[in-house]
């Protein structure tokens, strides 16, 4: 809205000075921003992946979770609320985690479960991507165990029943949460449970790369950056829900899994109490068991999967609850085999677990690979003449002959399609145990170890050493004597070892690093004598007299050189000392807004023919500057001039000493005149009058005029004619404006 007096003094609100604002490096977005039609309203969690806020949805009019993927070791906020790698590597880092956020995320949004929450949508924005959760209202695990303080087994039981039904459905699409917690986990206002924040879920068979984000207590080892190489999978999630439920029962975050780690590696006792010796006379020992077992610190001591570990929960249900306990065909027998090998009552659940209690309850420690005695079959006749008969264990609704026979042609289909055939051996033994000379499982029994010994061998032949390792153990689990497969295991590993590090020398030899080569030669030889390793010293002694006598050469052609080069620099130095005086001088000519002696200092230096990337850009700063120059200043910029006038004609008005230095660059005398006035009178009004354009240079003029004086009496002085006018003016610059000069 225009002033009718003069068509160049506006209304508007006066420029404003740009402030220091934290908004602008803080690293969560602020209550009422925007992120496309979201408006946050508060953060609901913080963690090195990124920042869940409250949103409002202003289409639908509805409160959402807004997951910001935002990995604080990589980026930063920008003022402008965008996010910006912090280096160039974390760039390439960053990049990657997002187009895996947005796949990952993409995924997610299938998933329909009343127990994992829904992810309804994910998009990009301000350099990063957002996902889009429904926002579930209730009270965080961790509070609700302590305002309950003790909570019924069967109601826990019930809890984690629905979360491991939701979790397994992720899990059967080859994903993992990778981030359980007790603070990810809702209670709602109706008792069922919720699990959050999936915006840290990758696939198992991803890129591999294991986080450095890690939620102490609840992140299994392998999931730490430094997990040494460990497999990721089912039993990591299982890892985090078993130290939920240990959060449940004793009010504490597990220890440490790197404290563990430590331990392990002094062979000090593990430092985590376990949840049977925390939980004893308050809750169930299978239900304590089932914890113990899922915190298991080694990955392959834990249920392989969550349909695994949930039959042990289901198990402690059931006997909690006074319900008979309908153990599956296949935990039967294996429970039947445990305990005529143990001569103890079993733990019903997942083979890894009862693996671990039967020799637990032995009470006889693990061998030593060099206290083995050989021979495959000894351990299979030791554990065979171990198994008592029991023929009512296990088979005592099996009474027909018809189903033994069905149950043995099972066994046997499985012996033929696996080839580590565990669960078939299992089932053969606990045949045995009703019918110690049933000669099908004796038969069965010998294939299958027989089979499992031949597959360790082949791997072992082909190199396959994690996988013979495997293999060994699960005949370890049997109770087979394996010392000649682990002795061959060891003697492959040193063949490889010593193969990997000759191919390693012959690699330093390659690339002249022959120091590194010879120390790699003493490591070698003291794995295993070899022929190679003495032609590869020669090799690389032989190296070392070349580099030597190369390196003198190259020398005496440095020194000859450097002495042509001095001359020639010193005369290319007298050069480039003129090129750049008159680079200088183009650039000073700019800043004063001398085009014509800008340009003739830029013709001299194209003389010298130097062109460089500095000459070019001078060029082009003339040329815009010669055309800046010839343009004259539009309506829009007077009007802006204009208002720059007024606002500080404002702040004179209101004494404001600060917002004059920010807008005006005024003569000390004028200054000291201003500061008189603003002592002398309560009151100054004036008025910005005669705003005109000049063009060469580019300058808005006006005069600022003092109408009136008002004194502290309220008396009006009118100043005179001689000094109530104040001519000011505002320089156009290229990319901005001056200053007010008055």
């Amino acid at each position: 809205m225009q002033n009718r007096e003069n068509p160049f003094r506006t209304n508007m609100v006066s420029p404003r000075i740009p402030m220091n604002d934290s908004t602008s490096t803080r690293r969560s977005l602020a209550k009422g921003d925007f992120v496309t039609w979201y408006r946050i309203e508060r953060v609901l969690g913080q963690g090195g992946f990124g920042i869940t806020y409250l949103a409002t949805d202003t289409n639908l009019d509805h409160l959402v979770a807004l997951k910001e993927y935002l990995p604080s070791s990589l980026v930063r906020r920008t003022p402008e609320k965008t996010i910006s790698p912090i280096t160039a590597r974390s760039r390439v880092e960053y990049e990657q985690g997002l187009e895996s956020f947005l796949r990952e995320a993409r995924t997610l949004v299938k998933f329909t479960h009343p127990n994992i929450v829904r992810v309804m949508s994910v998009f990009e924005a301000n350099s990063s991507a957002y996902l889009v959760m429904e926002y579930e209202r209730g009270v965080e695990f961790r509070d609700y165990v302590k305002q309950r303080r003790a909570i019924n087994e069967i109601e826990l039981i019930d809890l984690f029943l629905g979360i491991i039904d939701g979790l397994d459905q992720v899990h059967q699409t080859g994903y993992l949460h990778r981030d359980i917690k007790p603070v990810n986990l809702i209670i709602r206002d109706n008792g069922s449970p919720v699990l959050l924040d999936f915006g840290s879920s990758r696939r198992v068979d991803g890129d591999g790369e294991n986080t450095s984000f890690v939620s102490a207590g609840y992140t299994a080892l392998e999931q730490y950056r430094a997990g040494a190489g460990l497999e990721v999978g089912p039993w990591t999630d299982i890892y985090a829900l078993g130290g939920t439920l240990y959060y449940a029962i004793t009010g504490e975050s597990p220890v440490n899994p790197v404290s563990r780690l430590a331990a392990h590696v002094r062979g000090a006792a593990d430092p985590l109490r376990s949840a049977t010796d925390a939980g004893a006379g308050r809750y169930s020992e299978r239900f304590l068991q089932a914890i113990d077992w899922a915190l298991s610190f080694q990955t392959g001591d834990r249920p392989a999967t969550l349909a695994e570990w949930r039959e042990s929960l289901q198990l402690a249900r059931d006997q909690s609850s006074g319900n008979p306990v309908e153990i599956p065909q296949s935990t039967a027998t294996q429970a039947v085999v445990d305990e005529g090998i143990t001569g103890q009552t079993p733990h019903v659940g997942g083979s890894k677990l009862l693996v671990r209690q039967r020799a637990q309850s032995s009470g006889q420690p693990r061998q030593k690979p060099g206290n083995r005695r050989t021979g495959l079959w000894v351990g299979s006749i030791v554990l065979l003449g171990l198994l008592p008969i029991a023929a009512n264990i296990g088979y005592r609704s099996v009474e027909k002959k018809q189903a033994l026979h069905n149950e043995l042609s099972r066994f046997e289909a499985d012996l033929a399609a696996t080839d580590v055939p565990l669960s078939a051996i299992s089932g053969f033994r606990a045949v045995l145990e009703k019918q110690p000379d049933n000669q099908r499982a004796l038969d069965g029994v010998e294939k299958g170890i027989a089979s499992i010994h031949e597959r360790a061998s082949q791997q072992i032949d082909t190199w396959q050493i994690e996988a013979a390792a495997k293999t060994i153990e699960s005949l370890q689990s049997l109770g087979v004597q394996t010392d000649d497969l682990v002795d061959q295991l060891e003697a492959a590993k040193v063949h490889q070892s010593v193969e990997a590090q000759i191919n390693e020398i012959r690699s330093f030899n390659s690339a002249g690093r022959y120091d590194e080569s010879l120390q790699q030669i003493e490591a070698t030889r003291a794995l295993r004598a070899d022929t190679r390793l003495d032609k590869l010293e020669q090799d690389a002694q032989a190296g070392i007299e070349r580099a030597e006598t190369e390196k003198r050469d190259i020398e005496k052609q440095r020194r000859q050189s450097l002495d042509r080069i001095a001359e020639a620099n010193k005369r290319q130095r007298a050069r480039r000392q003129s090129y750049n005086n008159y680079l200088s001088s183009v650039e000073s000519a700019l800043a004063r807004g001398d085009n014509q002696s800008a340009r003739r200092w830029l013709e001299s230096a194209k003389a010298l023919q130097i062109d460089d990337q500095a000459l070019a850009s001078l060029d082009r700063q003339v040329v815009q500057a010669e055309e800046f120059a010839g343009k004259p200043l539009t309506e829009y910029e007077i009007r802006y001039a204009a208002n720059r006038f007024n606002a500080l004609k404002d702040a004179i008005e209101v004494k404001n000493n600060s917002l004059i230095s920010q807008l005006s660059a005024g003569t000390p005398s004028k200054k000291s005149f201003l500061e008189n006035l603003f002592t002398r009178y309560r009151q100054i009004t004036l008025e910005v009058v005669d705003v005109q354009a000049a063009v060469n240079p580019k300058r808005v003029t006006a005069i600022l005029r003092i109408e009136t004086l008002a004194l502290a009496n309220g008396d009006i002085v009118y100043p005179a004619k001689s000094y109530r006018d104040f001519p000011v003016s505002l320089r156009r610059e290229r990319y901005h404006w001056s200053k007010i000069e008055w």
